[in-house]
């Protein structure tokens, strides 16, 4: 199943950080090639049974350079809030009927709650090399939260985790 993502941002200082996407439906979004994330539970070297916290990794997307990446670099350095984080994964919508062709539907979500940008990383291929000249430049930005949440549209199957302490 190939997926599409599209990332939106509302920033707590800056407002929403507006996309290149144009695409009916999603515009002003940001395209996202690719995104990884990893959470662990740490293992006793002994005994090789779980011990302690969880560790989540920064949620890291990569991108193309495009009119949000100023605002992006901007939130990192004045460490500003990221109240909404939201990444909807889309796929192909079957049985779209005639003139249904490129019809997409929202398949997973991804919510971060208050995120903040933990580094971002950009870089362009060799653009002397004739086999990268279609690659336009690129950034991976990593992303630290408060809260994760994690949706499976069909069905409405959730999962997330808080760092929110009890009773606060």
């Amino acid at each position: 199943m190939s997926l599409n993502a599209y990332l939106t941002v509302k920033g707590k200082k800056q407002g929403n950080f507006n996309g290149s996407v144009l695409q009916k439906g999603r515009e002003n979004t940001i395209f996202v090639h690719s995104y990884t994330h990893d959470i662990a539970l740490p293992l006793d070297a002994n005994t090789g049974l779980p011990r302690g916290f969880r560790v989540h990794k920064p949620f890291i997307i990569t991108k193309e350079l495009d009119k949000s990446s100023p605002m992006f670099m901007q939130a990192l350095c004045t460490n500003e809030s990221l109240p909404q984080w939201n990444l909807q994964c889309s796929g192909p919508l079957l049985n779209a009927g005639i003139g249904g062709v490129g019809t997409e539907k929202t398949i997973y979500t991804i919510a971060l709650t208050n995120a903040s940008i933990v580094s971002i990383r950009e870089y362009m291929s060799d653009n002397q090399n004739p086999t990268q000249t279609a690659i336009n430049p690129r950034e991976e930005i990593s992303f630290a939260y408060q809260k994760i949440q994690w949706t499976w549209s069909e069905g409405s199957i959730t999962a997330s985790d808080d760092w929110t302490p009890p009773g606060v």
